[in-house]
């Protein structure tokens, strides 16, 4: 519980049971961790939210266990984490569209079989990390699976990866410098918002080095100009990837109010985890605790 505290910097409300490597495909790397809230037998027939949960690396390395505690912190709030893996792009193998191929199998994966698992299938969200990031924002903004999604949380992941803007790993994700255009497009969230966009949520660094500060303002412009809710919050003087724990497994302040922010977004847009429960008078909102 201690550790959970610390990662999310939000108090813990339930213990949590987890599924470790459950398959959602056919695929070796197509694995999902199960993090459930453990909320006690007279609740067990109670549907919760769900948030699908999405690890960075450049789309070519990181696994589902670097988001360990920030699963564990999500579920102890009373969220369902799917926390996958997905095909890296490496080696000269699974180039685009593979990793959205997957985070899509995985969507389909939760709709059909959810409920089995206490999820209310109407209320998932996306959360992701960097390339993550970029996977959850298409989640929102691709027309075959917005609809399903309530909200998207977007940390400093690449939205734009068309030509005009600074080529963010193009060659990693494409196989090629200058991919077609289309393919770009296809692959590109701001390019892709609609009014069938969900409220999103976006965080980055100021001092970002690796995914431009610039990546997340383009789509914060896209989104307000088609009408959507969207948050913007940027950190003065954060790198990339400013949300990870130190070496001694501490956040900085930084983080901690980045991840407050979070669950109170989250809390608002997928509905109270337990029936019948406002969360926000629970011991406070998380926004101030």
């Amino acid at each position: 519980m201690e550790e959970r505290v610390r990662y999310m910097g939000i108090e813990a409300r339930f213990e949590c049971d987890v599924l470790s490597d459950v398959r959602y495909g056919d695929l070796e790397e197509q694995a999902v961790d199960i993090y459930r809230p453990a909320v006690g037998r007279s609740s067990s027939d109670e549907r919760l939210p769900a948030v699908l949960h999405l690890h960075g690396g450049a789309w070519r390395k990181g696994d589902k266990d670097m988001l360990a505690g920030a699963s564990r912190g999500l579920a102890s709030r009373g969220f369902v984490v799917f926390t996958a893996n997905y095909r890296l792009a490496r080696r000269g193998r699974n180039r685009w569209p593979a990793c959205w191929e997957d985070v899509r199998t995985l969507l389909e994966w939760v709709l059909e079989g959810g409920e089995d698992l206490g999820v209310d299938v109407s209320r998932i969200g996306a959360v992701g990390y960097s390339a993550g990031a970029h996977l959850a924002a298409l989640l929102g903004t691709r027309p075959e699976t917005a609809k399903h999604i309530r909200c998207v949380v977007d940390f400093f992941g690449p939205s734009h990866l068309g030509p005009g803007r600074r080529r963010v790993g193009q060659y990693i994700l494409f196989g090629r410098m200058r991919p077609p255009r289309a393919t770009v497009e296809s692959a590109s969230p701001a390019l892709l918002v609609s009014q069938d966009t969900p409220p999103f949520m976006i965080i980055h660094g100021c001092s970002d080095r690796m995914v431009p500060v610039e990546q997340s303002k383009i789509l914060h412009e896209a989104l307000a100009a088609e009408g959507t809710e969207v948050r913007l919050c940027l950190f003065e003087g954060q790198p990339h990837a400013f949300v990870r724990p130190d070496r001694n497994g501490e956040l900085s302040p930084e983080a901690l109010k980045a991840f407050r922010e979070v669950s109170d977004f989250l809390s608002t847009h997928l509905g109270p985890c337990m029936p019948g429960r406002d969360r926000s008078r629970d011991s406070g909102s998380p926004g101030s605790t």
